[in-house]
C-alpha cells in the first residue's frame, strides 16, 4: 500500500482572522510613531504574520481599487477625444491628461512621504531620490508626448530629461541642485564627476551645465578645457548637441567664442592652456571639462575665485574628468573637499549599459592593472610614484635562451636611446599569439663610450646571417646634426646597416612621447589587466636591461626618471620608444549614449 503524504515538517496555512477589526488595527499603528509592525504586534499581542498578511491585503486592495479609478478616467478622457472639432479636442483632452497624471504623482509622494514615516528601509537620501526617479520613468513616454503642449498660465522650465535619460549612477550628479542641497544640510558648491573613460563624463557635464545656466537666466557663465582644441572637439561640441537635441535656441558667436542662451545669457568658451587670461571675469557659474590632465592647480584657483557673481541665483562650479594620478585634482576634490565645498560622484567604466558589453574587459587587455583602476574605475591611484615598471616579473617575464629562439627569417626590431657612456641597443623579434603579438627582447649591446658606428657594428657582427630585414625604431633626438659630424645618427646606423641586411623601414617620430605614457605602454605589455604577460626577455642576453626593469624608479613627488645612476634608464628607454608606438595606451574619449 502506498504511503499516504503527510504535511510534517509544513507550516499550516494562516487563515482569514476575522475577528479582528483590521481598519481599527491600521490605524492605531500609524499612530504609534518609531514601531515598526513586529515590534507593535509584540507589543499589542498580536500574531506579526497574521497581522502583516492582513494588513497588506487591504492596502494591495485599496491600491487597486485607486488604479482601477485613475484607468477608468484615462478612457473617459480618450473616449471625449473623439468628439467635436478634432485639434481642439485633442488639445483638450491632452490638457486633461496632464492635470489627472499631476494628480496621480500628486497621491503617489503622499503616500510615499507616509510610507517613509513607517519605514527604516530609506535612512539614504539618495536612495530615495533613485526610488523615486524610477518611479516617474512610468511616465516617461506619456510625458514625451505632452512636452510640447504645456498648460497656459506654465512657466517655461528647463527640459532636463528631455532627449537623455542618464544611467543610475548619473542621476545623483544631475539631479543634486546646490539649494535642494542646502535644504537637506549640505553645503556644495563643485559638483565633480570623476569617471572612467566613456561613463559619461562629457554628456553629464554639459546636460547639469545647461540646466544651471537657465537657472542663472540674464548673467555669465563659462565652460572651459585644458586646450583649445579639446574645447572645440568635445566640450563645446557636446554642450551644442544637448541644446539642439533639446530644441533650445542658441546663438553660437564666433567673434568672441561665446554661446548665448535665451537671448539674454552669455556662456564663455575658452581654453585653460594660458589661465592668466581668464582673470578679471565675474561669473555666476563655470564647468572645467578633463582638468585632471592639467599638471597644476592654477587654473583651477583662477576659475574657483571667478565664480562670484552676487546676483547668481545658483552659483556653481563643474567638474568632469578622468583622473591622472594623485596630482592637484586629489588634493582639491577629496583631501580638501570639504573646504572647498565638494560634492563628489564617482563613476566606473563598467556602468555605462550603452557600452558594449565586453568594450571595458576589452580594455583591460591594453592597460595594466593598476592603470585600469584610474582609467576604467575612475579612482584616484598613485599610478607614478617609487618602482617604474611595477609589472615585471623576474619570475613571469623572463625566460631561458632557447625557449622562443631567434628566427634569421623574421624581421629583426632594432631599440636604441641616444646615449654615449654606455651605449645602449636591445634586439627584439614580435610574435604572434592568437588574435595578439608578443615581443620577445632577444640580445642587447651595452657598450661603454663607444660611437654610433662602433655599436652598428657590433649588430652587424652578431646579426650577419639574418634574411628577414631590419626595423629601427629610436630616440628622436638622433635626428639632429652635430657640430662634430654632418651625418645624424640614424643616416650612419642606417649607412652602416644597409651593407650587409635589407633595411624594412625606421620608424622615428618628430619627437619622443611623455615619460608617463612611455611607461603606462610598457606596464601593459609586461602585465595587463587581465593578467596576461606581452613582453618577455631572454634571460642571458638582457642583463643590464632586467636591471633597468628592477632598479629604475621615479623621483619622490615627481614624474620624472631618476637617472642618478648613469647606467640606468637607457636600455628600458630604448624599448619604450617602441612599445609606445606600436601599442600605445591613449585616453578613448567618447560620450554615453
Amino acid at each position: 500500500m502506498a504511503n499516504k503524504p503527510t504535511n510534517k515538517g509544513k507550516k499550516p496555512k494562516t487563515k482569514h482572522d476575522k475577528s479582528r477589526d483590521w481598519d481599527a488595527i491600521r490605524e492605531d499603528w500609524h499612530a504609534a510613531d518609531g514601531y515598526n509592525l513586529k515590534e507593535w504586534c509584540k507589543l499589542k499581542g498580536l500574531p506579526p504574520s497574521t497581522a502583516s498578511k492582513h494588513l497588506s491585503v487591504k492596502a494591495k486592495r485599496a491600491e487597486r481599487k485607486r488604479r482601477d479609478e485613475n484607468v477608468q478616467a484615462f478612457r473617459k478622457i480618450l473616449e471625449d477625444a473623439g468628439k467635436g472639432e478634432p485639434d481642439q479636442v485633442y488639445n483638450n483632452a491632452l490638457r486633461q491628461s496632464i492635470a489627472l497624471v499631476r494628480e496621480i504623482m500628486l497621491q503617489a509622494g503622499i503616500e510615499f512621504r507616509t510610507a517613509l514615516e513607517y519605514s527604516h528601509a530609506f535612512k539614504d537620501p539618495a536612495s530615495i531620490g533613485r526610488l523615486a526617479i524610477s518611479a516617474a520613468a512610468e511616465l516617461r513616454e506619456i510625458s514625451l508626448e505632452y512636452q510640447g503642449l504645456p498648460d497656459d498660465d506654465e512657466e517655461y522650465t528647463w527640459p532636463l530629461t528631455k532627449n537623455f535619460w542618464p544611467h543610475d549612477y548619473q542621476r545623483d550628479f544631475i539631479f543634486d541642485l546646490p539649494s535642494n542641497l542646502r535644504r537637506r544640510g549640505v553645503d556644495a558648491f563643485v559638483f565633480a564627476f570623476i569617471g572612467g573613460i566613456r561613463s559619461g563624463k562629457t554628456r553629464c557635464g554639459a546636460e547639469k551645465f545647461a540646466h544651471m545656466a537657465s537657472l542663472n537666466r540674464g548673467r555669465t557663465l563659462a565652460m572651459y578645457a585644458p586646450t583649445y582644441r579639446m574645447l572645440r572637439d568635445s566640450t563645446k561640441k557636446t554642450f551644442l548637441e544637448v541644446l539642439e537635441n533639446k530644441g533650445i535656441g542658441y546663438v553660437n558667436r564666433k567673434s568672441d567664442n561665446a554661446i548665448i542662451l535665451f537671448g539674454d545669457t552669455t556662456i564663455l568658451c575658452r581654453s585653460l592652456d594660458k589661465p592668466d587670461r581668464n582673470r578679471g571675469t565675474t561669473l555666476a557659474g563655470a564647468w572645467m571639462d578633463e582638468v585632471g590632465q592639467m599638471r597644476n592647480r592654477e587654473a583651477y584657483d583662477i576659475v574657483y575665485g571667478r565664480v562670484s557673481d552676487p546676483e547668481a541665483v545658483e552659483p556653481f562650479l563643474i567638474i568632469s574628468t578622468t583622473p591622472d594620478g594623485m596630482n592637484w585634482a586629489y588634493d582639491v576634490l577629496v583631501e580638501e573637499g570639504v573646504k572647498n565645498k565638494v560634492r563628489l560622484y564617482n563613476a566606473h567604466t563598467d556602468q555605462n549599459i550603452s557600452l558594449d558589453v565586453d568594450y571595458a574587459e576589452r580594455m583591460k587587455g591594453v592597460y595594466d592593472p593598476k592603470f585600469a583602476k584610474q582609467e576604467l574605475a575612475g579612482e584616484f591611484i598613485d599610478v607614478f610614484s617609487g618602482k617604474t615598471y611595477w609589472n615585471f616579473s623576474r619570475q613571469a617575464n623572463v625566460i631561458p635562451e632557447g625557449r622562443i629562439p631567434y628566427d634569421p627569417m623574421r624581421p629583426l626590431i632594432l631599440m636604441f636611446d641616444l646615449n654615449v657612456d654606455p651605449m645602449c641597443w636591445n634586439i627584439a623579434q614580435r610574435h604572434t599569439k592568437g588574435r595578439d603579438y608578443i615581443d620577445v627582447i632577444l640580445d642587447e649591446i651595452h657598450m661603454r663610450t663607444a660611437s654610433t658606428e662602433e655599436a652598428a657594428r657590433e649588430f652587424l657582427a652578431r646579426y650577419s646571417g639574418q634574411k628577414g630585414g631590419v626595423l629601427i625604431h629610436g630616440d628622436a633626438t638622433a635626428r639632429n646634426k652635430t657640430t662634430v659630424t654632418t651625418r645624424t645618427d640614424y643616416e650612419v646606423i642606417k649607412e652602416v646597416i644597409s651593407e650587409e641586411l635589407p633595411l624594412i623601414e625606421i620608424r622615428i617620430g618628430k619627437t619622443n612621447p611623455r615619460v608617463t605614457d612611455r611607461v603606462a605602454a610598457m606596464n601593459a605589455r609586461l602585465k595587463d589587466g587581465k593578467g596576461q604577460r606581452k613582453l618577455f626577455l631572454v634571460k642571458e642576453k638582457c642583463r643590464e636591461t632586467i636591471k633597468d626593469l628592477e632598479q629604475v624608479a621615479f623621483k619622490p613627488g615627481t614624474r620624472d626618471l631618476d637617472k642618478t645612476d648613469p647606467k640606468r634608464t637607457h636600455h628600458t628607454d630604448a624599448i619604450g620608444y617602441y612599445i609606445n608606438r606600436e601599442y600605445p595606451v591613449r585616453r578613448i574619449k567618447r560620450r554615453a549614449a
